[in-house]
C-alpha cells in the first residue's frame, strides 16, 4: 500500500498551480473583456459576444483540433473558422467557470492541509 505524505512544499505548489494561477487567469480575462459587457445598449447579441470573448482564449485551442478547416473553397473554410471561434468561445466559458470553482475550492482545502501537516 502506497502512502502519500504531503509536505508544506507540495501543499504550496498545489495552491499556486491549482488556485492562484487559474484565478489570476480568470481575473485577467475578465479585466480585459469587461468593457464589452458595459455597453450602453445591451441586448442578447451583446451577451453572446461577451461569452465568446471570455471563453475564446481558453477554448479555441481545443476547437481547432475538432473542426479542421478544409479550404476547398473560400466560403466553406471561412465558415468553419468562424464556427470554430464561436463554439470554442462557448466551450471556454464552461472551462473558465470550472477553473474558478476549482480555484475557490482549493483555498479552504489548502488551509486545511497546511494545519494538518
Amino acid at each position: 500500500m502506497r502512502l502519500s505524505y504531503m509536505t508544506k512544499g507540495t501543499v504550496i505548489k498545489e495552491l499556486f498551480t491549482k488556485c492562484i494561477l487559474p484565478l489570476a487567469y480568470c481575473g485577467a480575462i475578465i479585466f480585459t473583456f469587461y468593457s464589452i459587457s458595459t455597453l450602453d445598449n445591451v441586448n442578447i447579441l451583446t451577451y453572446i459576444i461577451v461569452a465568446v470573448a471570455f471563453g475564446l482564449p481558453v477554448g479555441i485551442r481545443k476547437m481547432f483540433l475538432w473542426l479542421v478547416p478544409s479550404f476547398s473553397d473560400l466560403g466553406t473554410g471561412a465558415c468553419i473558422i468562424i464556427l470554430d471561434f464561436i463554439i470554442g468561445g462557448f466551450i471556454g466559458v464552461f472551462m473558465l467557470v470550472w477553473f474558478f470553482i476549482r480555484g475557490m475550492w482549493y483555498i479552504p482545502l489548502t488551509i486545511y492541509r497546511c494545519f494538518k501537516v
